[in-house]
């Protein structure tokens, strides 16, 4: 496969993940309670995990393809987009705690920790946008 191709492919996949954790994180919440908005609360978190490695791995393929800079690591290809300045710093942050709660999600089950990452949710949305429009316009 050619590497716009390659690009291309990754490029469609990290959209079409963000739009289904949009799609999710459109629902109101208020207005469901017990196991169905446990279930809802679920499956946002599980498009979240989902969204969050296409984020990484866009960020890679950018990275690669379009500057020629090679990443192996989701922390390493997030760095080095922060070090070649195509994010400020309080978006690298945000994008390691992302990659860190993905993992703490995947290794780690309580509802505590649960919550305060889904409480997180909306903020992390903007963040993706914001990637998007990025690696669409570079």
């Amino acid at each position: 496969m050619e590497q716009s191709q390659k690009f291309s492919f990754k490029l469609s996949n990290f959209k079409n993940a963000l739009n289904d954790f949009k799609d999710l994180m459109e629902i109101n919440l208020e207005d469901f309670s017990g196991k169905i908005l446990d279930g809802l609360k679920n499956g946002q978190i599980q498009k979240f995990e989902c969204v969050t490695e296409a984020t990484w791995k866009i960020i890679k393929a950018f990275l690669l393809i379009k500057h020629g800079i090679e990443v192996k690591t989701p922390k390493q290809s997030i760095k080095e987009f922060y070090n070649n300045k195509f994010i400020d710093e309080e978006l690298y942050l945000c994008l390691i705690e992302m990659i860190d709660n993905r993992n703490l999600l995947s290794h780690i089950y309580d509802k505590e920790t649960f919550e305060e990452i889904h409480s997180k949710l909306y903020k992390y949305l903007e963040v993706l946008n914001n990637i998007l429009v990025i690696v669409e316009n570079d």
